[in-house]
């Protein structure tokens, strides 16, 4: 079963997302609208004071054209006290065409000069900044209609006269105030607006979600409790096929439940059967591997003792023959018992595998000298060594080492490697070397041989296995005795290693600790 895992939510819920969406979007929305509506009805508001500042500029000149004509400030201050009765007007001027100022009432702030104005032709806006407009209009004298018929024509093609220049200026002030008013205005209204929307979208939004979350709320309980609950079907249309796909899912989950929990107990109840079978098949392999290997020891040792009585026997005839002088019979002789001594090497082999196998084989450690070992070695593979016409090297540090081992396996081990590798080796070089560490102790065997093959390098040491497994191998043997070896090894707590390549020749180590603690049984 799979290990559900406990999930925590890292974000807010569907319907708090869609609340605050939905409420930020209608605070941009209102913003947005209020202010658009305040910028339009600013603009429709300067419009009208601005219209209204022409008007009044246009006024002013009507009334000022008695005063133009005559130059007389006394007739002027009429038209200008009637402007002044407007609340945005701050000052007004009428100007002479000569640019003597007939009358002022105000500050203008600003200079006109008599050319600008001569450019204006009806009233008109002339400046404007923050704070206030500058209106100016011409005044103008009318033609007058004669009463002789002899001047009509000459009157009536008289053109107009402009006599002077009226300036208003009037502040902006009401203006700023009233868009002031806008925008406040504008703003509460968008205010309340986005709170009524947002207690409708709210309300709205629960309504529609909470169909949604009574589902999640089911799930969250089939996780906790493992059972596969039913939702209710209801709500909007995509929240009722939802809980519809989720019962689906649990009815699917339920039939595989079952499936699942009865062929889990069909299994357990074949593991069962098959764990018996196993441990019966166990034991019985434990049982006949034992025997083999108690029946590979006594036979190996019986047939010890035949080919030993077949050796002595056949070296007390080879005396007699040398005795009589019988040279041809002796060669055969002598193959009868190098015959003999092969066989009985392969037995004694076979006899320490089965006796390793069995558990029967001991440890004797003795304190002994390396310098010992390497003589005891180097008579025993001499003969061997010319065999094959090489070469036997021998080197190391100092011999006079005394160390704790089981000396006759790690002779048989040394001279074994030693053995394989003049085997091995033709008009070659073998090197018998001794390297002293802190903690052990390393015998190398180094030979100029053919070498082993980098795919036979990892399986050379298990039993039975050689580099040339083929019937018609060059060289001769039966596969345990670096199987052996390395059995020998671990009983004496040492390492045995190899290093190879193909045609270069191989090196064989050994290393066995200075301080080892063997197991008191194997004693």
């Amino acid at each position: 079963m799979v290990k559900q895992q406990s999930f925590t939510p890292t974000q807010p819920s569907f319907r708090n997302q869609l609340v605050i969406f939905t409420g930020l979007g209608l605070v941009i929305f209102s913003l947005v609208t209020s202010l658009l509506i305040a910028w339009l009805i600013s603009g429709m508001a300067k419009g009208y004071m601005t219209s209204n500042g022409v008007q009044v500029t246009m006024g002013l000149s009507e009334q000022s054209v008695l005063a133009a004509l005559t130059e007389s400030e006394e007739n002027g201050e009429g038209a200008i006290n009637q402007v002044r009765q407007f609340p945005e007007v701050t000052a007004s001027k009428i100007i002479l065409p000569s640019g003597k100022v007939l009358i002022q009432q105000g500050d203008f702030e600003v200079s006109t000069e008599i050319e600008q104005l001569e450019t204006i032709e009806e009233s008109q806006l002339l400046y404007e900044n923050e704070s206030y407009w500058v209106f100016a209009a011409p005044i103008v004298l009318a033609a007058s209609e004669g009463e002789e018929e002899e001047e009509e024509f000459e009157i009536e093609n008289q053109e107009e006269q402009t006599i002077g220049y009226s300036m208003v200026k009037m502040s902006k002030n009401t203006l700023a105030q009233a868009n002031k008013l806008i925008v406040t205005y504008a703003l509460m209204v968008g205010a309340v607006a986005v709170m009524v929307f947002t207690v409708l979208t709210n309300y709205g939004v629960s309504k529609l979600t909470q169909p949604l979350l009574n589902l999640a709320q089911v799930m969250l309980d089939a996780e906790k409790t493992g059972e596969h609950l039913r939702a209710d079907v209801e709500g909007p249309k995509e929240v009722q096929r939802m809980a519809h796909a989720y019962n689906s899912m649990m009815e699917v989950l339920d039939v595989q439940d079952e499936e699942l929990r009865l062929h889990r107990d069909q299994l357990e109840a074949e593991v069962d059967i098959r764990t018996r079978e196993l441990i019966e098949a166990r034991d019985t392999a434990l049982t006949a591997n034992r025997h083999k290997s108690e029946f590979l020891a006594n036979m190996t040792h019986e047939l010890r003792t035949p080919i030993q009585a077949i050796i002595g026997y056949v070296d007390l005839v080879q005396e007699e023959l040398e005795m009589e002088g019988l040279v041809e019979l002796q060669e055969d002789l002598e193959k009868v018992t190098n015959n003999s001594r092969r066989l009985l090497t392969l037995i004694n082999s076979v006899l320490d595998f089965a006796k390793v196998e069995a558990g029967k084989m001991d440890v004797n450690p003795e304190e002994i000298s390396i310098r010992i070992i390497v003589m005891n070695v180097k008579e025993t593979v001499l003969p061997l060594v010319a065999k094959n016409k090489n070469q036997l090297v021998l080197a190391g540090d100092d011999q006079e080492l005394k160390i704790t081992v089981d000396r006759e396996k790690l002779e048989q081990v040394l001279v074994n490697l030693l053995t394989n590798a003049c085997k091995f080796t033709s008009n070659g070089t073998v090197t018998f070397d001794v390297k002293l560490t802190e903690k052990a102790v390393i015998f190398s065997v180094i030979d100029t041989g053919i070498g082993i093959e980098e795919t036979h390098v990892a399986g050379i040491f298990d039993e039975f296995q050689q580099v040339d497994g083929s019937q018609a191998r060059k060289f001769q043997g039966t596969g345990l005795g670096l199987a052996i070896c390395k059995r020998f090894c671990e009983l004496m707590k040492a390492e045995i290693g190899v290093t190879s390549k193909m045609g270069e020749g191989s090196t064989f180590f050994v290393k066995v600790p200075l301080e080892v603690e063997f197991d008191k049984e194997n004693l």
